[in-house]
């Protein structure tokens, strides 16, 4: 496939996920603004692996047989699963008002057939249930907000792509995973969605950051997840004319997402281990952490509500998964994670020293009022003085504090205006090449904190390009390396006009191509590569490791 056509299947199933995303948004947004009064089965249910159990019953129930943690198998002698799929479950055989029946497991394993009349479903929701479905449309929301801005950002590029198809599914979960009952073909939606979420999160942890060797080799890998998931999805759909349960298709979409999930994080975690130190191993555990953090308790509760046929409240730990977008999504953007730690790190200093200003400030008013109270000073004049004296100083000393954590966290700004300085004094003094070549070196190892750095220009004849001075710990191999201009690393610098990094080939279809552009970095053992440019051509390099 060219790059074209790779570039439009990205662009269209990019779109196509969207689309099913925003639909499941609306939907679910329209129900939790203007739910429609009909009536529902008088109980909520929780699905644990395409199994009906029942999580909440309404108070006209109790007397009927149902009970909570009851396995749901049949309404009025048909499927609970089939009954879902028609449209809903506020849909017929209850719209009339009459009596249901329902055909239960209980926990000891024994059938029981309960009636009970439906209810209004105004009536089986609570403030705090809407209060989380309200939520998590917002997690749904931040999900498709940062996948927009990345594909927005990077448009086409395999990460961002990626990142669309998961991000949309996830939205999709989210945006279905409360008062199911509610929103219209629910259900059908969840069934389909479930398989593919599966997929996407197969597809973006071996892509990004860190895609791993037998990846490479086997680009078209990542369509078997996704084959698996449209043929789960057909046999949920079409279970019951094939003569299945349809619980078992349910069951076998849960186990694909939940196994290809733990199996996801763990290749990422295995890659980031054979990953040597650099920018890429950064990011690769920011990736890794972040998954840990948003997906694992989930996981978890999933598999315990699964093996315990016992409903758990799963969606509370939803509302912490906007955690990996968001880090996944500025990394994609960014090409570097650093700053994600340096943010957090700078922005829990500065909120901590704003408390300690602010529990002062406090203090200092509530002693003063006092103060004035004991000496019975009860003019409102002073206290309203002793508070304007406060203001004032308080806002100097915020500002004062502020200006420390920003100096702390962000003081190589000011070493950068420094390295920039010795350089460009370096470059104007008429000095020698080598002598040049030192001084860069020497600003970006000891001003900007690199641990290593290379320089390597062009021959006479600007046919190789050849180290000439280097700072920081090389071996042999590094520094006898020549770039001959038919490499495809040269004509990379010459015609990008840039500084690359590593997962810039990311996108290069040519394996060869790919992977002797990789060699130079793994060689050198550097995160950077920085053309020196002269009209249209290029004189040198400068090699930069790891910050």
């Amino acid at each position: 496939m060219n790059p074209t056509s790779t570039l439009r299947l990205r662009t269209f199933t990019a779109g196509l996920a969207g689309a099913w995303a925003v639909l499941a948004i609306i939907l679910s947004a329209a129900a939790l603004i203007s739910p429609e009064e009909r009536l529902q089965a008088p109980f909520n249910d929780s699905r644990l692996g395409g199994v009906a159990v029942i999580e909440r019953l309404h108070p006209s129930a109790a007397g009927s047989g149902l009970e909570l943690g009851d396995r749901l198998l049949e309404v009025d002698g048909a499927p609970y699963q089939a009954f879902s799929f028609s449209g809903g479950r506020l849909v017929a055989p209850d719209a009339s008002g009459r009596a249901i029946t329902y055909l239960v497991e209980k926990r000891d394993g024994r059938r029981v057939t309960a009636t009970a009349m439906p209810v209004p479903a105004s009536e089986m929701r609570t403030r705090m249930g809407v209060a989380f479905h309200f939520l998590l449309l917002c997690v749904a929301i931040i999900y498709m907000v940062t996948a927009g801005i990345v594909w927005w950002v990077k448009p086409g590029r395999s990460g961002a792509w990626a990142l669309v198809l998961f991000a949309s599914t996830m939205a999709v979960q989210l945006a279905t995973t409360l008062h199911a009952d509610s929103i219209l073909w629910a259900d059908m939606r969840v069934a389909v969605n479930v398989p593919l979420m599966g997929a996407s999160i197969f597809h973006l942890f071996t892509t990004y950051p860190l895609e791993p060797a037998w990846v490479v080799r086997h680009h078209r890998v990542h369509t078997v997840p996704y084959a698996a998931a449209v043929a789960l999805i057909a046999l949920v759909l079409l279970a019951e004319p094939l003569g299945f349960s349809p619980a078992l298709p349910w069951a076998l979409s849960f186990l694909f997402t939940v196994a290809l999930s733990a199996a996801s994080i763990a290749v990422l975690g295995v890659e980031r281990r054979r990953h040597g130190a650099g920018p890429m191993k950064d990011a690769a555990d920011v990736v890794f952490f972040s998954a840990l953090l948003s997906f694992a308790p989930v996981l978890l509760i999933l598999l315990l509500e699964w093996v315990l046929v016992t409903p758990l409240p799963y969606y509370l730990a939803l509302l912490w998964v906007f955690v990996f977008p968001v880090a996944v999504g500025f990394g994609i953007a960014r090409r570097q994670l650093f700053d994600v730690r340096n943010l957090a790190k700078s922005s829990a200093a500065y909120g901590a020293a704003t408390l300690g200003i602010t529990g002062a400030f406090a203090l200092v008013i509530t002693f003063a009022d006092t103060l004035v109270t004991r000496f019975g000073v009860s003019e409102r004049g002073a206290q309203l003085a002793l508070l304007f004296v406060a203001l004032l100083l308080f806002d100097p000393v915020r500002r004062r504090m502020q200006a420390l954590v920003d100096r702390f966290f962000d003081r190589d700004r000011a070493a950068y205006r420094v390295a920039v300085r010795e350089i460009s004094e370096a470059m104007v003094s008429m000095l020698s090449l080598n002598e040049i070549a030192d001084r860069i070196l020497v600003a970006l190892t000891d001003t900007m904190g690199v641990q290593r750095a290379v320089v390597l220009l062009a021959d006479e004849e600007g046919r190789t390009l050849r180290p000439i001075a280097s700072r920081g710990d090389w071996d042999d191999d590094g520094l006898v390396l020549d770039i001959p201009s038919t490499h495809p690393i040269w004509k990379h610098l010459w015609m990008r006009r840039e500084d690359l990094t590593r997962i810039d080939f990311d996108e290069e279809r040519d394996v060869e191509t790919r992977e002797q552009c990789r060699d130079i970095f793994d060689t050198l053992e550097v995160a950077l590569l920085v053309p020196i440019l002269y009209g249209v051509d290029l004189l040198g390099v400068i090699a930069v490791g790891r910050k």
